[in-house]
């Protein structure tokens, strides 16, 4: 099967798609490209997008990607779009609005877009407190860090000894970042670089990673230690050295994000090609 692609100039995310499309591995297409003008020779004509690019019928299949109309008025419907063999939206808005105009069997609703470049953002977890000792959690942070659901996350450690934590990290593919001796002037950036601060210990006097969170507005995730929830209102709490405890709040704080990804994780370009040479092979036939 021949499919030509009329796009239009390079710069404008419409020649991008193009591009993406036509280079999404689809078996058993000869594509070509052209800039805003049609081929004869091919079995269809691919329009992206139809505002820019459909002028006229041709005597192939003519397809193309509908984006917008402009002031989402149906005011601004060209009645030569009715001409188009197959209108492929990328919105339901315009699907819903074409319907007054065009049947539903000349209309599918497919998106032009694919994540597989954009990995799910890892929330960072700092540590603000010095490890090597038991009652700063150093067992405890080797437990969490072994969890299959610690690889969500990155963890930030502010602090020194905490060398044995960053191997078992490493070894079992969990993202970690450590500032072993940093000034305490330098905290503010550090800090800005944390979404949750974790307090991992198993007894405090404070600590003053609640504070320094607190007065900058950033989530707190603490063992029942010290002053949290006491002194000071922390946002998770959880018994000191209860792993389970600990790893359903990470839970419960991954779990919308990956909600989120998993609602656009298997859209991609190589199922809007297929599904596209679908359309214009059910159209011709062939």
């Amino acid at each position: 099967m021949k499919i030509n692609v009329v796009t239009v100039e390079s710069g404008w995310i419409l020649k991008k798609i193009a591009d993406r499309i036509i280079n999404a591995g689809i078996a058993d297409v000869a594509w070509s490209q052209t800039i805003y003008n049609t081929k004869g020779d091919v079995d269809a004509n691919l329009y992206v997008d139809i505002s820019c690019c459909f002028s006229a019928p041709t005597s192939t299949y003519d397809v193309g990607i509908f984006t917008h109309l402009d002031k989402d008025s149906m005011s601004t419907f060209n009645d030569k779009w009715k001409n188009m063999d197959h209108i492929i939206h990328m919105s339901s808005k315009y699907y819903d609005m074409f319907l007054e105009k065009v049947p539903k069997e000349k209309m599918t609703l497919l998106y032009p877009f694919d994540v597989s470049h954009f990995p799910l953002k890892k929330p960072t977890i700092g540590i603000f407190q010095r490890g090597g000792y038991v009652g700063k959690g150093m067992d405890f942070m080797k437990e969490i860090l072994s969890q299959e659901i610690a690889k969500n996350f990155r963890f930030l450690f502010v602090g020194k000894d905490w060398g044995g934590e960053l191997a078992l990290a490493k070894a079992k593919g969990v993202e970690v970042e450590n500032f072993s001796d940093e000034i305490y002037a330098n905290y503010q950036a550090l800090y800005a670089k944390t979404d949750f601060v974790l307090i991992p210990s198993m007894w405090e006097g404070g600590p003053m990673a609640i504070v320094e969170a607190l007065a900058q507005g950033i989530p707190i995730i603490s063992a029942d230690v010290g002053w949290a929830n006491r002194d000071f209102p922390v946002d998770y709490i959880y018994p000191p050295g209860n792993i389970n405890a600990l790893e359903g709040i990470l839970k419960k704080i991954i779990e919308p994000l990956l909600l989120k990804r998993n609602k656009v994780e298997n859209i991609n370009f190589k199922h809007f090609a297929q599904t596209t040479v679908d359309i214009i092979r059910k159209g011709t036939g062939k």
